[in-house]
């Protein structure tokens, strides 16, 4: 969706032409079939766009058509299991300093090839807060609260729920960047 206020020609010709451009000749995915896996330990808990997610998983996402304009926002958690023993085999070699992700997209070209492309990822883990905080993305995680805030419209009809969550999380975002600003000044907190 494009807006332009107060349309004119003479300013806004060139920027519609060119999405207009865009939208019509961009390379489109057929029947694509999507799949995230993560580290031993980390599950899953809900997952935000324009998709269908298949009946008896979590991870399996089937789109029918999918280009490089559309975005998918994956929430996931680390489990906490208190009763499991100490790992001394092959979950105690773990790297416990990163959380791997892949993901995996099966789809048809327009040309009728099925294609599959993986990515890989290491994601740095840390204890100080204040380094998750560092490279926090605002546009993005903004964009998470909103989903997650119209998903708990959706099964609950209390715009006073919804504006709880988004307030919240901007709270403790806003707490977050004023301590760190306090560390950085070498003030005690």
């Amino acid at each position: 969706m494009y807006y332009y206020p107060e349309y004119s020609s003479r300013t806004h010709n060139l920027k519609f032409s060119n999405e207009l451009y865009h939208n019509l000749t961009r390379k489109i995915a057929w029947e694509a079939v999507f799949r995230i896996r993560l580290s031993q330990g980390y599950q899953q808990l809900e997952s935000f766009g324009n998709i269908q997610i298949k009946n008896k998983t979590v991870d399996l996402i089937l789109c029918p058509t999918i280009d490089s304009d559309r975005v998918y926002t994956y929430e996931f958690e680390k489990c906490v299991d208190e009763t499991a023993p100490d790992q001394t085999g092959r979950l105690g070699r773990i790297n416990k300093n990163f959380l791997f992700v892949q993901s995996a997209l099966l789809y048809s070209t327009s040309e009728g090839q099925r294609r599959i492309r993986c990515h890989n990822i290491a994601i740095p883990l840390t204890n100080v807060i204040n380094d998750a905080f560092d490279y926090l993305d605002i546009i993005a995680t903004s964009c998470l609260l909103t989903r997650k805030a119209l998903a708990r419209f959706n099964k609950m009809a209390n715009i006073d729920a919804s504006r709880s969550v988004i307030e919240a999380a901007l709270n403790n975002m806003c707490k977050a960047n004023q301590r760190a600003a306090r560390l950085q000044r070498g003030e005690q907190f």
